[in-house]
C-alpha cells in the first residue's frame, strides 16, 4: 500500500490537532505544515519531523491531500489552489462564508477537477 503525502495549512488550535493526529497515522507522510507565523510553523515542523512553510503555495505539488485549518474567509482560495493542483482537500466549516466558494467546490467535485473535497460543517 502506498503512503499518502499530507500537509496541514493553518496551525492554530485546530491545525495543531490535525498535525498531531496525521503524524501518528500509519500510511501517512506528513510532508509539511504551513502558517503565516514562521516561528510556529518551524516549531511544529521540528516537533513532528516535517518541513515548515509560511505560504500554502509552497506546498502545492508536494502533497496528495491537505487539511485546511485557517479562518473561514481564507478557505476558498486555499482550497481552490490545492484542488487545481490535484490534491484532495479537507476543511471544517463553511467553504467561504457560505458564498460563491461552496458552489464552486461542489462543481469541482462533480466535474472531476479533483478526486475529493470534503467540507464538514
Amino acid at each position: 500500500m502506498s503512503r499518502v503525502r499530507m500537509g496541514v495549512v493553518g496551525l492554530g488550535q485546530w491545525g495543531r490537532h490535525h498535525v498531531r493526529i496525521l503524524a501518528q497515522l500509519p500510511g501517512v507522510d506528513l510532508v509539511g505544515v504551513v502558517d503565516r507565523d514562521g516561528r510556529e510553523a518551524a516549531h511544529l515542523a521540528h516537533r513532528f519531523e516535517t518541513r515548515p512553510y509560511e505560504d500554502h503555495r509552497d506546498l502545492l505539488g508536494k502533497v496528495d491531500a491537505v487539511s485546511i485549518a485557517v479562518p473561514t474567509a481564507l478557505h476558498y482560495q486555499i482550497a481552490r489552489d490545492f484542488l487545481e493542483a490535484g490534491a484532495h482537500v479537507c476543511f471544517f466549516g463553511p467553504p467561504a462564508g457560505k458564498r460563491v466558494g461552496g458552489g464552486h467546490r461542489v462543481a469541482w467535485c462533480i466535474h472531476g477537477v479533483t478526486p475529493c473535497c470534503s467540507c464538514l460543517w
